[in-house]
């Protein structure tokens, strides 16, 4: 027997004001998501928790097909705010991390720049461009990456409902053919870091996201291997990975690393536990996930029995 509208709206308006809560709730069945998007339940929510509810829909991206807003909002009902850049930061900005409902942004070119922006309140913080040296034996084409940390004091298992107040560091790793370095921007003392101490290596930078676990930036690189960056300690270090392409670093349940890797049509999802040992947690078939009876996968078709 299905309960009346009205009770779930005074059961699920209890709900912690936070988007991972709201969208897990949302899945649970059609009634729930219906609930969940009716303004009722909204007025209800922000009434009891005396707060907008956290949930923002929309998505970042970095198409060149002339799309100036890199974060493309969806207002809900009662919420017809549009969420984007100040003007005078609309160009030249691309989306690089996100961590607690703050955006990393970071402009390209020779001295590549970063922009803190927290689409709801709209607070920005411009970073300073970094005063960095290469050598000149680290010649070739240059790549880095960068990752972003909130320092709050919940972060292992907080609601992070204050993040936007809380301090950050924004970690940057550079590499050219044999050489790795990084620094790190830390917003207590709005200045970067001295270099940290380089590594050589042939591996060269993967163009995929990083990963945050903790105060340690990850970074995929060539030869199945991964470079982490203390951010405490600032150092840097690598390791291997299990051997496959398509892979993809995650902040895994209990706060450790976490590797997404397609083999095939099998998704495989690792994790990275106290002993520095990978443990394979779980295998998904894609072709029974994927919907219709042609599954298309990485460029290639399977036709189903």
């Amino acid at each position: 027997m299905s309960l009346p509208d009205e009770r779930h709206l005074e059961i699920l308006k209890y709900l912690p004001p936070h988007p991972n809560v709201l969208v897990r709730a949302s899945a649970v069945c059609r009634e729930w998501r219906s609930i969940l998007r009716d303004p009722r339940f909204l007025r209800l929510h922000r009434a009891l928790h005396g707060e907008p509810s956290a949930a923002a829909l929309g998505f970042f991206h970095n198409a060149a097909s002339g799309v100036q807003r890199r974060f493309l909002h969806i207002p809900r009902l009662d919420d017809p705010s549009n969420l984007s850049l100040p003007k005078k930061y609309i160009r030249g900005w691309k989306f690089i991390d996100r961590c607690h409902g703050r955006v990393l942004l970071g402009s390209g070119g020779s001295r590549p720049g970063f922009l803190v922006w927290h689409p709801t309140t709209g607070d920005c913080h411009l970073i300073p461009p970094i005063d960095f040296y290469l050598p000149s034996q680290a010649s070739g084409n240059r790549r880095n990456n960068a990752g972003l940390l909130c320092l709050c004091d919940d972060d292992r298992g907080g609601h992070h409902l204050a993040c936007h107040t809380s301090p950050f560091r924004v970690a940057v790793v550079f590499c050219v053919l044999g050489y790795k370095t990084a620094y790190v921007f830390s917003s207590l003392t709005g200045q970067w870091s001295g270099e940290i101490q380089p590594m050589v290596t042939s591996s060269g930078l993967r163009p995929e996201p990083c990963a945050v676990v903790g105060n340690t930036m990850y970074q995929l690189l060539h030869d199945d291997l991964i470079l982490a960056c203390d951010t405490d300690e600032q150092t840097l270090a690598t390791f291997q990975r299990p051997k496959g392409s398509h892979a993809r670093l995650l902040r895994a349940d209990g706060d450790v690393l976490g590797l997404a890797m397609v083999l095939g049509f099998t998704l495989h999802l690792w994790t990275r536990d106290a002993s520095a040992s990978w443990v394979l947690r779980n295998n998904i078939d894609m072709v029974e996930v994927l919907p219709g009876p042609r599954h298309r996968c990485l460029g290639q078709t399977l036709v189903s029995p």
